[in-house]
C-alpha cells in the first residue's frame, strides 16, 4: 500500500462525464486524496468544480492529454484505429511527465476506457499507456449485446482475416493486460458474458444519480388540461433518442395527453426533410406540445421527470444504460422503452413500465391510447423501483469506489 493517498482519474469532457465525476471525486477528497485528473479539457474541467463549488477541488489538478498527430492508415489499420493508437500514446506521454514529476507510479481509475477502443488495438499500446495499476469503467459494452448469426460472424472474420491479417475482433481485448486490476460495467448483466482473464476481476458500476431538483420557470405553469397525462422525453433530444418517433405519434392520439420535450434538440443528428419536419413541431407546436430546446443541468432534468407521469425511454438502436431510468424510477415515474437491450431488461425485471414490441409510431401510438390513469397507477404500484434504486444508489457507489482505492492504491 503507497504512503500517498493519490489516484488518477482519466476522463473525456463531454456528456454524462462531468456529472460522474461530480459523484465520484467528493470519496476521494473526503479521505484526504490528492486527484491527478488527465482530461482533454482540463480547464473546463477546473472551471466547471470551481463553479459548483466542490469542496476541496483545489487539490485537484487538472492535467491535459499530449496531443499526438494520428499516423496515416493503411491496409491493416484503418483510420479509426490510427485515432485510437494516438490518444492512447499522448497517454502514455502524459503519465510519464506526471510520474517522472513525483518520482513514483499513482494509481489509475480510467472512468471511460472503452471511449478509445478498437477491435484491433495492440494490448501492448494499453500496457505501456497505464503503466501502473488501474481499473477501468466500461460505459458500452455494445459488442456483447450485439447478436449476429453464425453465417455473418463467419463472414466478417473471412473478411477481417483478408484485409487485416486477423480474426475474431473484440474491443475488449486490448484491456487483459497484467496491471488491470478490475474493469466495471455500467450494464450489470455483462460481466458474466466477458471473456478476459480470470486473473482480471469484473463487476458492475451503478448508475451515479443525483436526485435534487431545481425548478424550472418554463414548466411551473403548462398550459396543460388537469386531466391530460404528461410523457416527457428529456436530456440530448437526438434521433437516437427516439424525437422524431414520439413528435409524429401525436397526431394519432387524443388531447389527453401532453408532450414534454425538454433539452437540446439535436439538428445534426436529422437529415434535412427531418430538420424541416422538427424545426415546423418547435416554431408551431400543437396546444399539447412543449419544447425546451436548452441544455438542462442535472437537476433541472430532475424536475421535468417529477412533472410527468410517464419518461419515455424507447431509445433507437441503443444498447446502454440511461441515467434517466434511474431517475425515473427513484421519482416512482413509469417508463416506456423500446424491446430489446438493457433499458428494456431492467424495464421488464422490475416492473418498472411497459416495453414496446417495436420502435414505430404507430406502436407508441397503440400503446399510449391503452393507457389511462389507472393504468400508471397499476405499474406503480407493483413496481419494484426502490429495489432497482438500490442497485445504483450512493451507498452502492462507495462501495465500488472503496473497492477501486484499495486496488490501485
Amino acid at each position: 500500500m503507497s504512503q500517498y493517498f493519490e489516484i488518477a482519474l482519466i476522463s473525456h469532457w463531454f456528456g454524462h462525464t462531468p456529472h460522474c465525476l461530480e459523484c465520484i471525486v467528493p470519496f476521494f477528497l473526503e479521505r484526504g486524496y490528492t486527484i491527478y485528473h488527465l482530461s482533454d479539457k482540463p480547464e473546463a474541467a477546473a472551471h466547471y468544480f470551481s463553479e459548483t463549488g466542490l469542496l476541496g477541488h483545489e487539490k485537484i489538478r487538472h492535467l491535459e492529454m499530449v496531443k499526438i498527430k494520428a499516423e496515416k492508415p493503411n491496409w491493416r489499420r484503418d483510420e479509426q484505429l490510427c485515432r485510437v493508437e494516438a490518444h492512447w500514446k499522448g497517454v502514455q506521454l502524459a503519465l510519464e511527465k506526471l510520474y517522472g514529476e513525483l518520482g513514483r507510479k499513482v494509481g489509475i481509475f480510467h472512468t471511460w476506457v472503452d471511449l478509445y477502443s478498437h477491435e484491433y488495438l495492440d494490448r501492448r499500446m494499453i500496457e505501456a499507456a497505464m503503466p501502473a495499476p488501474w481499473v477501468g469503467l466500461y460505459v458500452h459494452p455494445a459488442e456483447l449485446r450485439i447478436q449476429k448469426t453464425w453465417k455473418r460472424r463467419v463472414c466478417e472474420n473471412a473478411i477481417d482475416l483478408i484485409k487485416k491479417g486477423r480474426v475474431f475482433p473484440s474491443r475488449l481485448r486490448a484491456f487483459d493486460v497484467p496491471n488491470a486490476r478490475k474493469i466495471y460495467f455500467l450494464d450489470e448483466d455483462m460481466p458474466a458474458k466477458t471473456k478476459i482473464q480470470n486473473s482480471i476481476l469484473k463487476g458492475p458500476f451503478p448508475e451515479w444519480v443525483d436526485v435534487r431538483s431545481a425548478k424550472i420557470p418554463d414548466i411551473e405553469n403548462l398550459l396543460r388540461k388537469p386531466e391530460q397525462k404528461i410523457i416527457c422525453l428529456c436530456g440530448f433530444l437526438d434521433k437516437r433518442k427516439g424525437l422524431l418517433t414520439l413528435l409524429r405519434s401525436v397526431s394519432h392520439l387524443s388531447k389527453d395527453w401532453f408532450f414534454l420535450f425538454a433539452g437540446p434538440i439535436g439538428y445534426d443528428s436529422l437529415s434535412a426533410e427531418q430538420k424541416k419536419e422538427v424545426l415546423e413541431w418547435e416554431q408551431n407546436p400543437p396546444a399539447n406540445v412543449f419544447f425546451i430546446n436548452r441544455l438542462l443541468t442535472d437537476q433541472e432534468i430532475n424536475q421535468v421527470v417529477l412533472n410527468s407521469d410517464i419518461v419515455y425511454l424507447a431509445y433507437e438502436n441503443f444498447f446502454h444504460s440511461s441515467n434517466v431510468q434511474i431517475k425515473a424510477a427513484h421519482f416512482k415515474k413509469p417508463i416506456i422503452s423500446g424491446p430489446r437491450h438493457l433499458i428494456a431488461d431492467r424495464t421488464r425485471r422490475f416492473g418498472m413500465g411497459w416495453c414496446l414490441p417495436e420502435i414505430s409510431e404507430q406502436a407508441v401510438a397503440d400503446l399510449l391510447n391503452q393507457i389511462d390513469k389507472k393504468e400508471i397507477q397499476r405499474v406503480i404500484n407493483g413496481a419494484r423501483f426502490e429495489e432497482f434504486c438500490n442497485k445504483h444508489s450512493p451507498e452502492r457507489l462507495k462501495e465500488c469506489l472503496k473497492e477501486i482505492s484499495t486496488l490501485v492504491g
